[in-house]
């Protein structure tokens, strides 16, 4: 009888042992599902990961729209002389009452038996030959004129108000609508009969708003 227990005890000891090994088995089995799951739902996917990059980038296109816009100063032109000073010099002023009596006096246009005051400055050379007339500002030209009092006429937009005109040129080189850029040649001189004592020149003038003023005290000035 006691055999038999023995052999009894034996056989409970091994489906123990065989319970406990298939409950051990079971379980890791488990376990390594449960990590595999873990690890699965924290690993990016190639569409997580463009989701990211996409975020990402958006981030740095708000920090960059967020950062101050570096301001570029517009590099303004000066008025300058629309001559070559070796074709060409000053044979008529701007008038002005703050003048001297002389200047004022050479500073008046005769025509029939008339005088008008120069609002412009008037260039001619000894020779009395034609010399390039030059734009003194970029700009658009607003008109192209001939008159035959005035001869040809060109009217140029500078913007901000101010127009440059150039009076009894001739040989035209520029267009209603033509954008021309400072130191363009855009004609020759001429002669006009409403300044005849004055032979070959270029009257030149410059309004501010409707206003003249004397060239010679805005060259070198910015616009």
């Amino acid at each position: 009888m006691k055999k038999n227990m023995n052999i009894f005890s034996k056989e409970k000891v091994q489906k123990t042992l065989f319970v406990g090994l298939i409950v051990l088995v079971f379980g890791v089995f488990l376990l390594s599902l449960v990590m595999t799951d873990g690890s699965e739902g924290t690993t990016p996917t190639p569409d997580n990961q463009q989701n990211q990059e996409n975020n990402n980038n958006n981030n740095e296109n708000n920090n960059n729209n967020n950062q101050p816009e570096q301001s570029v100063e517009e590099k303004k032109e000066k008025y300058v002389s629309p001559i070559k000073e070796e074709q060409a010099s000053v044979f008529r002023q701007f008038y002005s009452l703050e003048s001297d009596e002389a200047t004022q006096e050479m500073s008046l246009i005769q025509y029939g038996n008339k005088y008008f005051m120069s609002k412009g400055v008037t260039y001619r050379n000894d020779n009395n030959e034609s010399f390039d007339v030059l734009a003194s500002l970029s700009g658009k030209v607003l008109s192209v004129t001939e008159s035959s009092v005035y001869g040809n006429t060109i009217l140029v937009d500078n913007g901000d108000g101010v127009v440059t005109e150039y009076v009894g040129v001739s040989n035209v080189l520029v267009s209603l609508g033509d954008e021309i850029k400072q130191g363009d040649v855009i004609a020759s001189s001429g002669n006009a009969e409403y300044d005849i004592a004055a032979g070959n020149h270029l009257h030149f003038k410059i309004s501010i708003d409707g206003k003249y003023y004397d060239p010679y005290k805005l060259f070198g000035t910015e616009k």
